[in-house]
């Protein structure tokens, strides 16, 4: 999944929840409803959140600058 964001604001309140160890969790809370864990038959649902520091300052810095110009997300597995 990828988010955009506006303002440096948005950007820094999500990686403050990430920092806190909150954003799994409020994710976790807000996509895997009852509704969609039984559509999808299943019980439990390990969902796993990874922002990385490099990531978040070249948003910031592209958002800091207000560019046209996006920033690469690769696929990163650990």
């Amino acid at each position: 999944m990828a988010v955009g964001f506006e303002t440096i604001k948005e950007l820094d309140d999500l990686w403050a929840y990430h920092k806190e160890e909150k954003l799994s969790p409020l994710l976790h809370e807000i996509l895997l409803t009852s509704s969609v864990m039984e559509a999808a038959d299943v019980t439990n649902v390990r969902l796993v959140v990874k922002l990385w520091d490099d990531e978040y300052e070249s948003c910031k810095h592209e958002l800091d600058n207000k560019t046209t110009q996006r920033v690469d997300i690769t696929d990163r597995r650990e």
